[in-house]
C-alpha cells in the first residue's frame, strides 16, 4: 500500500503550542514535493487563524482540522497516524506525547526540558527548535522519509512509557510521597 505518511497533533491550538510553525513547516514540505496527510485534531483559539495560514499556504488538501475530539475516538486517531508533532513553546511531560508513543506513533517534537524527558533524539524520535519551520520541516522530512526510523523507534518509546509513564504507578508513587512527606509533618 503506497499511501501518504499521516501525521498528527492532538494539542490545544494556543499561543504556548505554537502551531503556526507546524503550517510552515509543512507548506515547505509540499514545496519539496513530500506526500503527507496531516490532522490538527483539537480546538483552540489559534484556530481560525491556522486555518486562514493554512489556505495561504496552498495546503487544504493536506491538512484537515478536526476542532476537537471526544476521547472515545482518540486511539483510532492515533492507530491511523505515523507521526506524532508538539510544537509547543515549554510544557512539563506531555500526557499527548505518552498517548503518541505508547500507541506506536514516531515523535517528533520541541526540544524543551519537558520532551527531553521522554526523548533523546537517538533513534527514538527527534528534537527540533519550536521557533525555527526549517528545522522542523527538515525533521519532518526525515520521519516521513524514514521508515525504518519510524519502525525501529515502536518498541523503544513503548517501552519507555510503560517504564516510566504509566499513570497508575506514578499515581501511587505520588500518594506515598505525599504519604511520607505528611508523616514528617505530624
Amino acid at each position: 500500500m503506497n499511501r501518504p505518511v499521516r501525521v498528527i497533533c492532538t494539542r490545544t491550538l494556543n499561543t504556548k503550542n505554537h502551531c503556526g510553525v507546524i503550517v510552515q513547516a509543512l507548506q515547505k514540505l509540499s514545496r519539496r514535493g513530500l506526500s503527507f496527510r496531516f490532522i490538527f485534531a483539537a480546538n483552540g483559539p489559534e484556530l481560525n487563524s491556522l486555518k486562514k495560514a493554512v489556505v495561504r499556504a496552498n495546503l487544504t488538501g493536506s491538512i484537515t482540522f478536526m476542532e476537537g475530539y471526544d476521547l472515545t475516538v482518540l486511539s483510532r486517531m492515533l492507530a491511523d497516524s505515523d507521526i506524532y508533532v508538539s510544537s509547543s513553546l515549554w510544557d512539563g511531560s506531555s500526557i499527548s506525547l505518552l498517548e503518541a508513543m505508547a500507541s506506536g506513533l514516531f515523535p517528533v517534537v520541541s526540544n524543551i526540558p519537558g520532551n527531553d524527558e521522554w526523548i533523546t533524539g537517538d533513534g527514538d524520535g527527534l528534537l527540533f527548535d519550536p521557533r525555527n519551520e526549517d528545522d522542523l520541516a527538515d525533521c519532518l522530512q526525515l520521519a516521513i522519509e524514514s521508515h525504518d526510523l519510524r519502525q525501529n523507534a515502536i518498541s523503544v518509546n513503548r517501552l519507555r512509557v510503560r517504564k516510566r509513564g504509566d499513570r497508575t504507578t506514578n499515581m501511587a508513587l505520588l500518594a506515598r510521597t505525599y504519604e511520607q512527606l505528611t508523616a514528617r509533618e505530624s
